[in-house]
């Protein structure tokens, strides 16, 4: 799958098999993950080629203030992103 010139989003790459004829999203996967967690913490472990804009829209929609994105690197490549999502102030 190519994610395109505006790179990978939640909403189109990330696809979740439910059940039965149901499929969800990364942005949903997301939204559950706030749901479930105690403090709402949330740390989403992405590709290298994910656009940062869609993260801040989709996490600032649900509730979030602040959104912190980590580039991770492996001998001088960047591989993946680490996104850590809170409440607080920090």
């Amino acid at each position: 799958m190519t994610s395109g010139k505006d790179g990978f989003t939640l909403a189109k790459c990330i696809k979740i098999n439910a059940g039965a004829d149901e499929e969800s999203d990364g942005k949903t996967l997301l939204a559950l993950a706030a749901a479930a967690a105690k403090n709402k913490g949330v740390i989403y472990f992405l590709p290298r080629n994910t656009n940062g804009f869609d993260i801040a829209l989709a996490a600032w929609g649900i509730g979030y203030k602040n959104v912190e994105m980590e580039q991770n690197y492996l001998n001088g490549k960047l591989k993946t992103i680490t996104v850590y999502l809170h409440e607080g102030n920090r």
